[in-house]
Order: C-alpha cells, then structure tokens, then sequence
C-alpha cells in the first residue's frame, strides 16, 4: 500500500498490528476493499465528508471517530496529512495520541527486500 518513500508513516501498535500515522488520523486496512479510519481532528473528518470520501460512520462517546473508507482513496487522506518524517516515538505528540486512541505506537521495523 506504501512507497518506500512513506515508510515514516507505517508505525505498529503492542498487538504488532501495522497502520498507517496522519497528523489527523490512525489509517488500519480493514478488508480487502476498505480501510478503517480513527480521526481524532474533527475538522478533518467534516473535510472527509464534505469530499464523499465516507463509506460509514461509526459514532463513538470519545475523542476520535471512526469512518470506513475505499482502499484506493489512501493517496487521497495521505495527501491532507502525511508527516515529512517520522515524529518523535517519546515525544509529547505521540504521547497524547496514545492517550486519545487507547493504545501504544510503537515504530515500525521495516524490511524491504533488495532485489538482485
């Protein structure tokens, strides 16, 4: 699903489940066909909305929501938040989205393979 060039997106959580970091949200593959999207920035799920980009909402009583998504919409939500690099694993950011979303972000080791 991602470039080489966005590795710095892809993070893990203490499951060793894999997803995809925004500045607005925390991107999981779902299905095949869809993707899982906790926004924890309400005015980035409006803007969502308002593209038709939302396949389902699901409401929740915390601080994030949860949307469903088409796989081939990824570039899309990755162009309105990508990080340049990778934040900082001990930084403050990261530590108030462990607390908004309930869990652990843990770097991601990843492991291209060189062809020969």
């Amino acid at each position: 699903m991602l470039s080489k060039e966005q590795k710095h997106l892809l993070w893990k959580d203490e499951l060793d489940n894999d997803f995809i970091l925004l500045k607005y949200a925390e991107v999981y593959r779902y299905s095949k066909k869809t993707l899982r999207v906790y926004i924890f920035k309400r005015r980035m799920c409006l803007l969502l909305e308002k593209k038709g980009l939302i396949l389902n909402k699901i409401d929740t009583d915390d601080k994030f929501y949860i949307v469903d998504i088409k796989v081939e919409n990824l570039p899309q939500l990755i162009a309105l938040g990508a990080f340049r690099r990778r934040p900082d694993k001990n930084g403050s950011w990261i530590k108030k989205i462990e607390e908004i979303l309930g869990h652990k972000i843990l770097p991601y080791q990843y492991n291209f393979k060189h062809e020969k």
